[in-house]
């Protein structure tokens, strides 16, 4: 993916909020553009878990958990846990969700019908912690299950077990694929190590370690030889030659007193080539140039007075920025210059956040409970 929030994945993610049930009733009126609907029969009672969408930049909120079964019964996927959501770059209606439990769900109309990769679980079962499309194949998607990739070449029909770290306890915590040569491939694990494949996932090669715990990985939008990663506790890692070196960015933060080395995400602007933004655990940091220098984007909140867990970017404007802390959507229009802060509508914990592609009012939210 070209532009992200914090995929701080782990197979036993400590989560800080209890989980108690909430009834809500939120009748809504929204004029949206694109293939989104927004029935007003949908009951927003419920677990509080799955996929939640606004229409308004997080003002309102329904949940999107329609199961495309058949029958005549409706059924939803209203209680799973999930752990990650990814949108096909070149369809803005095609959405993935990975679950902690439940496997891999897609949509193809923005949310308001999922349907189960049923055959994916039954290859390799487990937490999904990364999912990636092919931006010239949307029929090709790899997806990050436990420590292993698996990918489909026929749009989600059937899956076949490509990859795999050598032990368990180096899942895979993000694959992205290069968007200048699709057939280039990048999965980092959480122990730091970086492979590569050149042929689409057929076979894969270890590149670097970096010996650091990593959450997520990331690929300039302006040269795709530049990658970032960021780490739970010593920082942001840039490579200018395709995974093979690594660098940490903790010199180039030096105006900031080193401080930034307890990383939440990284997104990388579509709109600007070369803009980074980087979220950790003291605060927000913008550079227009990958990452060789930065600016400070003022936040509400002082330095390590709240933890964030997933941060996005506008893919129509810079300006455009949200962030999750807890059950608080943190929104600006201009670049941080001001913010306004809009209550979650799960007591639950937000996982991860995308913005629509094609409207950016839409965006979509997911919700788990905290692990055992």
């Amino acid at each position: 993916m070209l532009y992200r929030k914090n995929k701080n994945i782990k197979i036993n993610k400590s989560m800080n909020k209890k989980f108690f049930l909430i009834p809500m009733v939120i009748v809504l009126s929204l004029t949206l553009t694109g293939c989104i609907s927004f029935n007003k029969n949908e009951d927003t009672a419920g677990s509080g878990l799955g996929v939640f969408v606004t229409g308004d930049r997080g003002d309102t909120w329904i949940p999107k958990y329609k199961l495309m079964t058949p029958g005549p019964i409706d059924n939803n996927i209203g209680g799973v846990n999930v752990t990650t959501i990814e949108m096909d770059p070149t369809d803005a209606n095609a959405i993935y969700m990975g679950t902690r439990n439940n496997g891999l769900f897609y949509t193809y109309n923005g949310g308001d019908g999922w349907t189960k990769a049923a055959l994916l679980s039954q290859v390799v079962p487990g937490q999904i912690n990364a999912i990636a499309i092919d931006g010239k194949d949307k029929c090709s998607i790899y997806v990050g299950v436990l420590n292993k990739i698996v990918k489909s070449s026929d749009c989600n029909r059937t899956w076949q077990q490509v990859f795999n770290t050598a032990k368990l306890e180096e899942p895979i915590v993000d694959v992205v694929v290069d968007w200048f040569n699709t057939s280039v491939v990048y999965a980092a694990a959480k122990d730091g190590s970086v492979y590569q494949s050149s042929n689409a996932g057929s076979s894969w090669a270890k590149l670097a370690d970096i010996q650091q715990d990593v959450s997520e990985l990331q690929i300039s939008t302006q040269d795709s030889r530049v990658l970032f990663m960021t780490t739970v506790a010593a920082g942001l890692y840039k490579s200018v030659d395709g995974g093979r070196n690594w660098v940490s960015l903790n010199d180039n933060m030096a105006d900031f007193g080193g401080r930034y080395r307890s990383g939440y995400g990284v997104a990388v602007s579509r709109n600007n080539p070369g803009r980074v933004f980087y979220l950790s655990r003291l605060g927000l940091l913008q550079s227009a140039d990958n990452g060789e220098t930065w600016s400070k984007i003022e936040l509400l909140t002082g330095e390590n007075e709240v933890p964030f867990s997933a941060i996005d970017i506008s893919p129509k404007s810079d300006n455009l920025i949200f962030l999750i802390s807890g059950g608080t959507l943190y929104r600006t229009v201009n670049g941080g210059q001001t913010w306004e802060t809009k209550k979650l509508p799960s007591s639950t914990e937000a996982t991860d956040i995308n913005a629509h592609l094609g409207n950016d009012k839409l965006l979509y939210v997911g919700f788990s409970t905290p692990a055992n």
